[in-house]
């Protein structure tokens, strides 16, 4: 699924597959949110998110 609204994502069990740093707001943004499961990331979209402390 490329978009989807809150409560679509709300219903769906969380996986999130996610590659670049392009999308390190939207990855933090999803994890705060409590929409994330289970987390697929690159090794550098790891480490910002890392040093963030999501």
């Amino acid at each position: 699924m490329i978009g989807a609204d809150h409560a679509t994502l709300a219903e769906m069990i969380g996986l999130l597959v996610v590659s670049g740093l392009h999308k390190a707001a939207a990855t933090r943004a999803a994890l705060r949110g409590g929409f994330v499961d289970h987390l697929v990331v690159d090794v550098k979209l790891a480490e910002v998110l890392r040093l963030a402390e999501v």
